[in-house]
């Protein structure tokens, strides 16, 4: 069906941007459970209610989180699959970049199987990704 006319179509990188914009969202919502946050997609940053608390290794407490950022998206992601006991591994091709795989931890009480998340240049992506498809099997989630 062709597009509208004076309606510009959207490039497949608009439309990979807005993909990772709308992930890293679900993920503030669902993950941080934070319902209320804002994304703001011309900083690729999301504007918390509350301050995620992070462990005393992380030198931050984040009341702005930069989804674009892995000095930001990994200790989050870190520290929200050990509050939820998920374990998770990042694994890397030349070819076909990164691939990250979810699973639970030890405890017999998550009855999740292993989720794959992968072949994407964008590892900021993949993490956020992952943890929402895990957020969403979980009868209960506790903010990082």
């Amino acid at each position: 069906m062709p597009e509208p006319e004076g309606v510009p179509q959207e490039s497949s990188f608009d439309i990979k941007w807005r993909e990772f914009d709308e992930i890293a969202l679900e993920f503030t919502k669902i993950c941080l459970l934070q319902p209320d946050a804002i994304g703001d997609v011309t900083l690729r940053s999301t504007q918390l209610t509350r301050h995620i608390s992070l462990p005393d290794w992380i030198t931050a407490s984040l009341s702005e989180f930069d989804y674009d950022f892995i000095g930001h998206v990994l200790p989050v992601v870190t520290t929200w699959c050990r509050t939820n006991c998920v374990l998770f591994s990042i694994h890397f091709t030349q070819t076909d970049g990164f691939s990250c795989v979810f699973e639970p931890d030890y405890r017999p009480n998550l009855k999740i199987e292993a989720i794959e998340v992968g072949c994407n240049w964008n590892l900021c992506q993949l993490l956020l990704a992952g943890c929402v498809a895990v957020a969403k099997r979980l009868d209960r989630v506790y903010p990082a």
